[in-house]
């Protein structure tokens, strides 16, 4: 049955395509560490790694208290 919101296979995006989409937004990378880097995408590879610009460094416990 078509409808009814379905998506189709034509739409289906890979984690890549979301990537490629949001370049230029602002991001936020969390890491395993506690430490948060915040910042615009600038660009990514097929390995997922990325380079990002403006980037503030925010340590998770700078908030705790």
């Amino acid at each position: 049955m078509i409808g009814g919101g379905e998506k189709g296979p034509a739409t289906m995006k890979t984690p890549g395509d979301f990537l490629k989409s949001i370049r230029g937004r602002p991001i936020v990378v969390k890491l395993n560490s506690g430490v948060d880097y915040r910042g615009i995408l600038a660009c990514l590879d097929g390995y997922m790694n990325i380079a990002m610009e403006q980037t503030k460094k925010i340590h998770q416990w700078a908030f705790e208290k």
